[in-house]
């Protein structure tokens, strides 16, 4: 299948956005599209936070009917968030900017506060889960106004919705 070619984006406030097509299973292939979109705009949206783990991908993602690679933490955070009856619309950083590009990861991480800013509801994902993972995390946010939840009895996402 032929490599996904970013193209660039308009000037301004804008973003890409990740639409992942929804799938009954975890392990069914990830079949997104990618589309540029004002910052702003009235789109609901959710973004994601998480650690990439490999700087760089080799987990392929199908986009606009083309490969594009990505990170094992990457791919594990979309099959668990993923809905199963609906597209799911998301900001990742590692998807929505041309890493290959310098002058678009510098546009794009200048307006990173706005983007997360904007964001329905911003996904931390950790990991899968493991022992003692709900229990640390509950730790980390005692002190702070976050929500979260676990998406599935396998894997350990917060979901960060600002409350104060």
């Amino acid at each position: 299948m032929e490599r996904y070619l970013y193209q660039p984006l308009s000037p301004g406030r804008v973003t890409r956005l990740l639409t992942v097509e929804p799938a009954s299973a975890v392990d069914a292939p990830l079949l997104c599209s990618l589309k540029e979109t004002e910052i702003g705009a009235e789109i609901k949206y959710f973004a994601l936070s998480y650690v990439w783990g490999a700087a760089k991908g080799d987990r392929p993602l199908t986009c606009d009917g083309k490969t594009l690679y990505i990170t094992l933490n990457c791919e594990s955070a979309l099959r668990h968030l993923r809905r199963k009856d609906l597209p799911l619309v998301i900001w990742i950083d590692a998807v929505c900017i041309d890493q290959t590009s310098p002058s678009d990861k510098n546009a794009q991480v200048s307006l990173m506060g706005l983007i997360y800013m904007h964001a329905y509801m911003v996904y931390v994902w950790l990991g899968e889960s493991r022992e003692g993972t709900e229990d640390l995390a509950q730790a980390i946010l005692a002190s702070r106004s976050y929500e979260f939840f676990l998406p599935s009895k396998f894997a350990m996402s917060l979901v960060a919705r600002f409350t104060s």
